[in-house]
């Protein structure tokens, strides 16, 4: 007999639970047990991966047990990992796209989940994770990827972003309680959180021992075969449409003239502006033609991010031409984040010429 999985996931709890109700069936009839326990689960599913599912509600007994992994501290989490950061106010998806996708995902494959019952070749939580669990991770960690440019070190999109669409990418792929630590998901969603965010968030990580097998397990990584899903790895003028990502987590498609249009300048390459020039601080990017984000604090006290326009304020071009880099393009000395940089529109750095 085969153990369970040395590392620990609520989507696996989600759908190992589930398919236990059929402990006692195999074949067909274990099949149509699991269909039948999926009806509602849609709704119940982000509670368990977020650990927002309390023992007092009126949810099925396996979906309550499945929680328990993301309520390993007692407490209870609505936005998962992100339940700490100034903003979650503003999270309104909270896994919709991933539950969708894992409950689809257990119907195509019940009658294989069924035959896993025997204990014949793996447990229950091995297939679970083999024919379901890894590729709606596998998925969400693409389209996520792909749609907020991630370059393998940071979001690149994120500061085009609305504080809407922000919210929205962060609901759908960065919320799960049991985003495994290390992990390339979980790289990419902490690169878009300020500091201050980030330290919240670090609080309820899980922070059970797990090895890169076992992210791999879970597909949380990039491997040599999903390096397209990394806009730096592709062509950034060629398709990324071979993959449909669950709307609207489609930004990648919104903002395909980024790539084009911008680029970013490392703040300390950055030529120094007249003294007498104050950068206007706002609330969004709006019509600024070239920008930093600045870390301020909100009323409530939180942790944000202002669009510092510099548009007013005679920017030269860097000495250095190496400096100006395409947004899909890594730090190659040091990981500065979104807030490190100054993102410069073509209209202004197309006029400098270096000799």
């Amino acid at each position: 007999m085969h153990l369970p999985l040395d590392v620990t996931a609520s989507a696996v709890a989600f759908c190992s639970e589930l398919v236990k109700r059929s402990e006692s069936l195999t074949g067909y009839q274990g099949s149509e047990i699991i269909k039948r326990e999926l009806r509602g689960a849609e709704e119940i599913c982000p509670q368990v991966l977020t650990g927002n599912l309390s023992n007092m509600s009126n949810a099925s007994k396996w979906a309550v047990e499945a929680a328990e992994v993301a309520e390993m501290d007692h407490q209870q989490h609505p936005y998962g990992r992100l339940d700490g950061v100034a903003w979650k106010h503003s999270l309104k998806r909270v896994c919709h796209d991933e539950c969708e996708a894992l409950v689809q995902g257990i119907q195509e494959k019940a009658s294989l989940l069924a035959a896993s019952v025997d204990f014949a070749r793996n447990t229950i939580e091995d297939s679970c994770a083999d024919e379901v669990v890894k590729h709606v991770e596998a998925e969400i960690l693409g389209c996520c990827s792909r749609s907020c440019g991630w370059n393998g070190q940071f979001c690149s999109f994120f500061p085009f972003l609305s504080s809407e669409e922000q919210a929205d990418w962060q609901a759908e792929c960065c919320v799960e309680r049991n985003i495994l630590k290390f992990s390339t998901r979980q790289q990419m969603c902490d690169s878009t959180l300020s500091q201050a965010d980030k330290n919240m968030s670090e609080k309820i990580v899980d922070k059970r021992p797990n090895k890169a097998k076992d992210r791999k397990i879970l597909a949380q990584d990039e491997s040599q075969n999903s390096k397209s899903w990394s806009l730096m790895e592709r062509s950034f003028g060629g398709s990324v449409d071979n993959n449909t990502c669950p709307p609207p987590i489609n930004l990648h498609k919104i903002y395909e003239n980024f790539f084009q249009d911008w680029k970013r300048v490392p703040l300390n390459e950055a030529s120094k502006v007249e003294r007498r020039c104050k950068p206007k601080d706002q609330p969004s990017r709006g019509e600024c033609k070239s920008f930093l984000l600045k870390e301020t604090t909100d009323d409530e006290g939180g942790t944000q991010y202002n669009y510092n326009c510099w548009d007013a304020c005679g920017l030269k071009q860097p000495k250095n031409p190496e400096s100006l880099n395409v947004l899909a393009e890594k730090v190659k000395d040091e990981v500065l984040g979104i807030g490190g940089f100054l993102f410069v529109h073509k209209e202004i750095y197309s006029a400098w010429k270096w000799t």
